[in-house]
């Protein structure tokens, strides 16, 4: 018997190619022949995948900060001349539960590199709920509260936000791989418990506010508000909606890792012949 192993990570324990291989070596001692083959859904995971898969030209690690403030070294992946950027990577937990004051600016500063530069961003596995406002801070934006002070872009803070500082349309070249296809309105609820977030109802509120000024502020240049039902809005604590915001556009992850990894499926695959289906297709 001819075994496919395909599994996404287990999140906080092993990567994908960690549980492909664990698994496999259990079966070829039982006497079947095993194909490995990592899968992720754009979320935590992603560039181990694609790694495994052959399909990237190099990955290079880079500084910044995790969702607290502390130093971090992460890798950022290429291929075709296209940055691959892990949002998980600098946005999945410590071990520090404080989702009120965790913020996405670490992955801002590594996006701050790539304005106007085709790049893909994996949205998943965060311990942040702060709508992004980090990232804007990172990639070089001000907040600002009603009386004109500086505002932090903790999540604490959010509800206070009343303008945004930043040119519009820097991640128009950016394309964001989503690993759910869950909506703004609907992501502090489905997504803040799991993240240490009891009260939900001020979350929500604070969602709500910021969708409602960054909506604002694209309209102040004169540019037609996100949908609030865009799939994958409220994706890594609200990034996916503030990303778009920025001009990046959003596609299901895991479809799209399928579409990479596929043509290396098809020639392991190859002797399963018509038994075999693929990934994408269900």
């Amino acid at each position: 018997m001819t075994i496919v192993v395909a599994p996404d990570s287990f999140g906080g324990w092993k990567t994908a190619g960690d549980v492909a291989d664990r698994v496999a070596q259990r079966l070829e001692k039982a006497g079947h022949e095993v194909l490995r083959c990592p899968m992720s859904d754009g979320g935590e995971g992603l560039l181990d995948a694609l790694d495994r898969a052959g399909v990237l030209e190099r990955m290079v690690d880079v500084v910044s900060v995790g969702p607290h403030g502390e130093a971090r070294t992460g890798p950022v992946g290429w291929m075709g001349g296209c940055p691959i950027v892990e949002s998980s990577v600098w946005l999945r937990s410590s071990g520090v539960v404080a989702p009120w004051q965790a913020t996405s600016v670490g992955l801002g500063r590594i996006l701050a590199g790539l304005p106007g530069q085709p790049a893909v961003i994996g949205l998943g596995g965060s311990s942040t709920v702060d709508m992004g406002l980090g990232m804007l801070v990172g990639l070089g934006g001000r907040l600002w509260d009603g009386s004109g002070r500086p505002l932090s872009p903790s999540p604490d803070e959010m509800h206070r936000l009343a303008h945004i500082e930043l040119a519009p349309g820097l991640g128009r070249a950016w394309t964001v791989w989503s690993d759910v296809s869950t909506t703004v309105g609907d992501g502090a609820r489905r997504f803040g418990p799991q993240k240490g977030v009891t009260d939900l109802t001020r979350l929500s509120e604070g969602w709500a506010h910021v969708v409602a000024v960054l909506t604002a502020w694209r309209a102040s240049h004169g540019l037609d508000p996100v949908p609030l039902d865009l799939p994958g809005g409220g994706a890594a604590g609200g990034l996916g909606f503030t990303l778009a915001c920025l001009g990046a556009s959003m596609v299901p992850g895991a479809q799209a890792v399928a579409d990479l990894v596929l043509p290396v499926q098809r020639q392991l695959f190859a002797p399963l012949g018509d038994n075999y289906s693929s990934p994408s297709a269900g």
